[in-house]
């Protein structure tokens, strides 16, 4: 029996707000999957390069707007993504913009989605699956398992679980931190009509998605293992970095 999904809660952000703004920029340090679970078509050393910098930028407002601008260096570009979500008893993203632009400014990929102007109806716990990792910090240790929707793109939306696996000791370049590690993984009866028993039989091969969060708030994203994107995407490696 599938889980109800559930709208996620917005980062609390720490600090002194200003204009009604709390503003937290992290960057990470993305490489490949140094052991790579599954052969992809696209390789991540040609999309992403050996070893770049992304940046997160989160801003919390107190009247429930919350924003997040991404930057990805890329081998040959940049890729730019931004988020913009209200949190009125649990956070509904209302529009996305994703720009992709060559090394010689050149601008090759431009999508403009807005969640709750479309015809199309995404259920209400609907978050874009590149940007889900930088929102999960809000629950960094469910007591059960919990069901949102990833959007990868307008015609593929799909019900993915997360749940608490431990707390752990993690180390990375801003050195060792309390973590609490969370799997992340989709619901195979998107795909194939698996019922109950096959669905749980299945679990340990289910491809999924490592994340580790600060224990203490506010809950950073510390390191991330797995497909950046749905299953099939380029398996990566991100840790924060400064």
């Amino acid at each position: 029996m599938s889980i109800p999904a559930t709208r996620l809660a917005a980062p609390a952000l720490s600090g002194p707000a200003e204009d009604g703004w709390r503003e937290e920029t992290l960057t990470y340090r993305v490489s490949p999957l140094p052991k790579p679970r599954f052969k992809t078509v696209l390789d991540p050393r040609a999309v992403f390069g050996e070893a770049v910098r992304s940046t997160v930028t989160t801003r919390v407002h107190e009247d429930g707007r919350v924003h997040l601008a991404l930057t990805h260096r890329l081998s040959h570009g940049e890729l730019r993504e931004t988020l913009e979500a209200t949190d009125a008893g649990g956070l509904a993203v209302d529009r996305l913009t994703r720009v992709i632009e060559r090394s010689d400014g050149e601008r090759v990929r431009t999508e403009d989605v807005r969640f709750t102007t479309e015809p199309i109806g995404f259920p209400e716990a609907t978050y874009p699956e590149t940007i889900l990792p930088f929102l999960l910090r809000s629950d960094p240790a469910p007591a059960k398992k919990r069901a949102v929707y990833a959007w990868t793109n307008d015609r593929f939306t799909s019900r993915v679980y997360y749940e608490r696996r431990k707390t752990v000791s993690v180390t990375g370049p801003t050195g060792t931190h309390q973590a609490e590690l969370i799997w992340m993984y989709p619901d195979l009866n998107d795909w194939i009509a698996l019922g109950a028993v096959l669905t749980k039989l299945a679990k340990p091969f289910i491809p999924h998605y490592s994340l580790w969060y600060e224990a203490a708030a506010p809950h950073r994203l510390l390191r991330f293992e797995g497909p950046y994107g749905p299953p099939g995407a380029p398996e990566l490696l991100l840790e924060l970095a400064e």
